[in-house]
């Protein structure tokens, strides 16, 4: 009886009872029901013995291997059966299905060896097409080799099993009548022994005759049906890290290699991660004969050597549809870019098996799996203390990160001597790579951290050791001074407001809301901010008492008004800050932000909702002079084209000289609300001189710094469009001045797409003043695009307005109706009066008055 056969019948008895891994406990059952089904006694000692549990003193008899035999057969395995009866292994062509199915057994078992180590539930995986492609190609060349290269965590054992079960496996595969042996290397490769065989082994393996070695017996099996041997070897790391690199299994690949001599019936499939392979292609790069029977494949890059290419979009979707219900295509961009990395898939999987709740729309979920990546590599790993000081020594080698991600690998030289094996497994796990380059025309050898966020996290905690430990404002100051020429101040600092949300230790926060940053930083940096809070708060509600203590609300209000209020992501803030404040006031001050910005869209049934939050009897915010609700319902009347001049809430705002002694009653960020409440319903309400008499209040403002630099600069573009719609062309020639000189000349902080957005505005109204009819319609068609794309409805019909005014004036009178007909059935959809902005006299009275 040969080893394999008993392999076989522990395979397919497991399978017949459905048990996957076996324990002693489970013999009896098994006995039980093999006797049960046979009607024959088998003990549960047997049993033991089959499985390994009891030391085994003499062959089974023929009574227990025929009751076995009888117990596993069906239709699917009676040549194997046969073949074990008959006590010999197979010699001839008689039966290619018997060869078929005794591979399958094989390929299956290690098919279910990667389904239990998967690290997300096999269901879940998916099947890469380009695998396929790159597979079909590769069996019907010359080549006789190919390899799917790539580092820890690409998936390659998922990707050949799927690849295995579509194309060979399945009912109707389309290699189903090809012989697939899919093996881990442990199952192939000896690395007891001084020298391998591999040919040899494998023979044994499937059970053919020695009378005829395995690549003649299948050159002749290729020439009577075509039929071919294909071969895949996987799990190499697990042999390398635990017996280091042993040449032998490699020369043993080799030598096979070359004994097939071009051979068209046999291919090899090899699955090595990238240091591995590095150290194989050493053996064959001197042979041009191997060099050109390797097929690379159609994604091979020499300097990352890796020819598996991340997740494309479509796949992070399917991926994402199976793990979570929360939609893709809401999913942060950041975040989804990062999923393509198929080993961050486990992590994100594990972290929505535990917090399902939770919806991330920054990449803060990120950061999260970054740790539970470290502590499983490094932290919680073989040679972790020996594994910190070599990524500590990187981190310093490179200046701290100033002279980038390289480091010359002859630097290391000592701690290679010391921590020879920690450095392999920083290079077998994918979290570094050597990289060879050439200066003056020799060749160096580079290492580097594999993934930028990895790199970032040790840059981090050095940064944060240099300063004992302690993030204070000379802390945060010298990443902002050191690193933002370098584009790494914003990740080291979500890196440290990531940590002092997750302790508990909100001290720093407000050193982090006082830093000078540009624009986008700000804004991305908030964000990240607000989405930490409420996952820090989803999880450990305690944490509201911090947030209480350092009165941190009122600090991000301060904050509030100092930033990009335009931009989209200004709402999100707001809404993320006011789910976590518990504090009604400051919610409510919150809202009425968001108030602002769902305003310019000019969507009735959101004023509506906004509306009904707000009481103003009772409301935390009822002593305010221009009260959110007030406002919306007289925004509403407009909407609805009813006249709001005779409306006491409106005479009380609309007083002489009532604009400025109004804000001087207020700061910060419910004067701003205000002053922007107030700003909108003159706008619409036609009077734009008093518009321009409430941005000249608030400009007075500006001196006390009570008002923002971005508040000035939007007040500025505000007040330049009023200038040149009221006809003012002296004042509105100066404001376009100085905002050109802004927009060429950013100041600090930088201007805004959203601010650009206003100047394209304004650009068009004072082409249209000056007789620049073709530089109006540029403009004036690009505002109308940006701002229909950013929802901004507002603005958007104060664009189209430019655009009717400039073809009338150029006598287009089809091209001025046309864009009237579009307006107003955008209002009439809108359920806005078209009245509100006169799109109808504009064109009726040209066509009066040509």
């Amino acid at each position: 009886m040969t080893q394999f056969i008993l392999d076989e019948l522990r395979h397919l008895i497991l399978k017949k009872v459905g048990i996957r891994v076996v324990c002693p406990s489970d013999c009896q059952v098994i006995a039980l029901a093999i006797s049960k089904k046979v009607n024959k006694s088998i003990s549960e000692t047997t049993i033991k013995r089959l499985f390994g549990f009891a030391t085994i003193h003499h062959q089974f008899s023929k009574f227990t291997i025929n009751t076995l035999l009888e117990y596993v057969e069906n239709d699917d395995t009676h040549v194997v059966t046969d073949a074990a009866i008959n006590g010999s292994p197979y010699t001839g062509d008689k039966d290619w299905d018997y060869l078929i199915a005794k591979a399958r057994t094989l390929s299956e078992s290690t098919i279910k060896r990667v389904i239990t180590q998967s690290e997300i539930p096999y269901h879940l995986t998916i099947n890469r097409k380009f695998a396929e492609h790159d597979f079909n190609y590769f069996y019907s060349s010359n080549y006789i080799f190919t390899a799917f290269i790539a580092q820890a965590g690409y998936g390659k054992s998922i990707l050949l099993s799927h690849l295995v079960q579509n194309l060979f496996l399945k009912p109707g595969a389309k290699y189903a009548q090809d012989v697939v042996l899919f093996l881990h290397a442990e199952r192939v490769f000896n690395v007891e022994t001084e020298s391998q065989n591999l040919e040899t082994d494998l023979q044994k393996l499937l059970g053919l005759s020695t009378e005829k070695d395995i690549i003649t017996y299948f050159n002749e099996q290729y020439a009577k049906n075509g039929k071919k041997l294909v071969l895949i070897f996987d799990g190499f790391h697990e042999i390398l890290r635990r017996n280091g690199l042993k040449p032998k299994i490699f020369d043993s690949i080799v030598k096979m290699l070359c004994d097939l001599e071009g051979s068209p019936a046999i291919k090899l499939v090899l699955s090595m991660r990238s240091y591995a392979w590095k150290r194989f292609y050493q053996n064959i790069r001197h042979s041009h004969y191997l060099k050109s029977k390797w097929f690379a494949g159609s994604y091979f890059r020499s300097i990352e050597q890796s020819n598996v290419p991340t997740f494309t979009e479509a796949e992070v979707d399917i991926l994402f549809s199976k793990i979570s219900s929360f939609p893709s295509k809401r999913l942060n961009s950041e975040l989804k870019y990062q999923l393509k990395y198929p080993f961050h898939i486990s992590y994100y999987y594990e972290l929505k098996s535990l917090y399902p709740e939770n919806e991330y729309r920054t990449n803060l979920v990120f950061y999260e799996m970054t740790l539970q990546h470290l502590s499983k590599k490094i932290y919680s790993s073989k040679h972790s203390v020996e594994k910190l000081i070599l990524c500590k020594q990187l981190i310093q080698l490179s200046d701290y990160g100033l002279k980038g991600n390289r480091i010359d690998k002859s630097l290391l030289m000592d701690e290679f001597t010391v921590f020879r094996d920690a450095y392999m497994e920083l290079l077998l796990d994918g979290l570094l790579i050597e990289e060879q380059h050439h200066e003056h025309g020799f060749p160096i050898e580079l290492v580097r951290f594999i993934h930028p966020h990895i790199f970032e996290y040790f840059l981090f905690k050095e940064t944060l050791e240099r300063h004992q430990d302690q993030m204070s404002p000379a802390f945060f100051e010298a990443i902002v001074s050191g690193y933002s020429n370098n584009k790494l101040a914003l990740p080291l600092l979500k890196w440290a407001t990531f940590f002092t949300i997750k302790n508990g230790d909100f001290d720093p926060i407000i050193s982090i809301l006082n830093l000078k940053l540009g624009r986008w930083e700000t804004n991305q940096l908030m964000l990240f901010m607000a989405e930490q809070f409420n996952y820090q708060l989803q999880n450990e509600p305690e944490s509201l008492n911090g947030l209480k203590k350092h009165n941190i609300h009122q600090e991000l209000l301060r904050k509030f008004a100092e930033i990009d209020f335009i931009d989209p992501s200004y709402c999100n803030l707001l809404k993320i800050f006011s789910e976590i404040s518990q504090d009604e006031e400051v919610k409510a001050i919150y809202y009425s932000m968001v108030f602002i910005f769902d305003s310019f869209s000019l969507q009735a049934s959101k004023l509506q909702q906004h509306i009904e939050e707000f009481d103003p009897a009772t409301h935390p915010l009822k002593n305010w002079p221009v009260h959110p609700a007030t406002f919306g319902a007289l925004l509403l009347q407009l909407l609805n084209g009813e006249n709001i001049s005779e409306d006491p809430a409106w005479v009380q705002f609309d007083l002489e000289n009532n604009g400025q002694a109004l804000l001087e009653q207020m700061s910060g960020a419910p004067q701003y609300a205000c002053s922007i409440f107030l700003l909108l319903l003159n706008w619409l309400n036609g009077n734009l001189p008093q518009v321009i008499d409430l941005i000249n209040s608030i400009k007075n403002f500006k001196q006390s710094g009570s008002i923002s630099d971005y508040y000035s600069i939007y007040m500025l573009h505000v007040l330049a469009l009023a200038y040149a719609n009221s006809g003012n062309t002296k004042k509105a020639d100066q404001l376009e001045r100085i905002l050109n000189h802004i927009h060429e000349h950013p100041l600090r902080p930088d201007t805004s797409p959203c601010a650009k957005d206003l100047q394209q505005l304004v650009l068009a109204q004072q082409y249209l003043n000056k007789g620049n009819y073709e530089l109006a319609l540029l403009h004036g068609h690009e505002s109308v695009e940006r701002y229909k794309k950013n929802h901004c409805l507002a603005l958007q019909m104060i664009a189209y307005q430019v655009l009717i005014r400039t073809y009338l004036e150029t006598k287009d009178i089809d091209k001025a109706n046309e864009y009237r007909y579009t307006v107003l059935c955008l209002l009439d959809e809108k359920k806005i009066n078209s009245n509100l902005f006169s799109f109808q006299a504009i064109v009726s009275n040209s066509i009066i008055n040509p």
